[in-house]
């Protein structure tokens, strides 16, 4: 038994964890469904190598500097899923250091929508980390000098429970849209966030997205 016991921890220690899947984030296909089909290509590859294997690959300009962006939320999502196999490997060595009078025990406490409710949460986290990355770095192009990061984090939140993250990023692009026209001053993220900003009307408003029937309507002169 104890040769057996050894075998079965260098077996442990030689094993290497194979990720079965990961987060996509709804952010990740809005910042990327634009882009040509071979960037695109080039984007969805990389996420998958580095999220599962964690292996970055060579990519051409466009794609390489989105990954920038989208990398940390993949960083973040990979500790966390380190960090469960740590605690799932702990539990299993407790349980196995556990006497057989557990086998005499008549009832178990439910712990099932515990660590449901924990992955739930955990997952809303990393999309609204995911989703404020985004919103940052889009802001930067019209305020370099941004402020705290953190604070316009918090501000940003506060905002998710008032509107949808489509709702402030359209109002961020009409935004946008308008200072680009006029050439006037921008506020800083976090007085844009605080004074709900997004809701404003603007004289100049970012062109939305044609729909696939729409552009079908003007590709047969409908």
């Amino acid at each position: 038994m104890k040769l057996i016991k050894e075998i079965q921890e260098m077996t442990n220690q030689t094993t290497t964890k194979i990720r079965d899947s990961f987060i996509f984030y709804r952010s990740f296909y809005q910042s990327i469904k634009k882009l040509p089909a071979k960037d695109k290509a080039e984007i969805f590859d990389a996420i998958c190598n580095y999220a599962l294997d964690g292996q970055e690959i060579e990519m051409s300009i466009v794609p390489e500097a989105l990954f920038t962006v989208i990398k940390p939320n993949l960083d973040a999502n990979r500790r966390k899923w380190e960090n469960g196999c740590k605690e799932k490997k702990k539990d299993d060595e407790l349980e196995e250091s556990k006497p057989e009078a557990k086998d005499k025990q008549t009832e178990s406490k439910p712990e099932g929508n515990v660590n449901v409710n924990k992955d739930k949460e955990e997952n809303k986290d990393l999309e609204s980390e995911s989703q404020f990355q985004t919103f940052w770095e889009t802001y930067k192009e019209i305020h370099t000098s941004k402020g705290s990061k953190q604070d316009a984090n918090k501000s940003f939140l506060k905002a998710l429970k008032k509107s949808t993250f489509e709702e402030i990023m359209q109002g961020l692009k009409n935004y946008m849209a308008d200072c680009h026209s006029k050439g006037s001053y921008t506020k800083q993220v976090v007085v844009w966030l605080n004074k709900e900003c997004w809701k404003d009307e603007y004289s100049s408003k970012a062109s939305e997205p044609k729909s696939d029937y729409a552009k079908w309507k003007e590709a047969h002169g409908r």
